[in-house]
């Protein structure tokens, strides 16, 4: 597929279904502005609440925007650009993030499945030098979810002893490695 550098390759969807549905076009590159960064995606990971939004299992209601649709939440990747206001990294940079749900042009969410996304530098951190961008790429949700969960929700402490079921999981596996690094032992899955 050819593209000028005005443009760029992203998973869409134009209907709701099964992963056949999704399929590789073109849309704008994110423009950034004076405080964005622009990250060229390396990887990205597909998190259950995607799938339900793809399938369709989402009440249409919550749904903004028309199709073609977008999909991708975290991402891992290399700082592209900078706005002149951003600050905190520099091109080349390998970072990962979550991106908001603040709607672009067209009323849809800014998705990750792409070449390139524009975030805040609040959104990103450096990604680990020890992952690979495809393993960094499995963490961010399920990691973030584990530790929201365990601090916000259990009250976790440390010492305290953890069942996780579905430990196999994105979110199970990351909570039994987040609950053994909060101190809670011993932790079950």
């Amino acid at each position: 597929m050819t593209h000028d550098e005005s443009t760029m390759r992203a998973a869409l969807f134009d209907r709701y279904g099964p992963p056949d549905v999704l399929y590789a076009g073109t849309v704008p590159l994110p423009a950034i502005g004076p405080d964005d960064v622009l990250v060229r995606v390396r990887a990205v990971s597909v998190n259950g609440g995607e799938l339900l939004l793809r399938s369709g299992a989402v009440p249409r209601w919550l749904l903004r925007g028309p199709f073609p649709r977008r999909t991708g939440l975290d991402f891992v990747g290399d700082v592209a650009a900078i706005g002149v206001r951003a600050s905190g990294y520099a091109v080349g940079d390998r970072v990962w993030g979550l991106l908001s749900e603040k709607p672009d042009a067209t009323g849809q969410a800014l998705r990750s499945l792409a070449e390139y996304v524009a975030v805040r530098p609040a959104q990103i951190a450096a990604a680990p030098a020890s992952l690979t961008p495809i393993e960094a790429a499995t963490l961010p949700v399920g990691g973030l979810t584990a530790l929201l969960a365990l601090r916000r929700e259990a009250g976790l402490r440390s010492g305290e002893s953890v069942l996780v079921r579905g430990a196999a999981g994105g979110v199970g596996s990351a909570a039994v490695q987040v609950a053994r690094a909060l101190g809670a032992g011993p932790v079950t899955g």
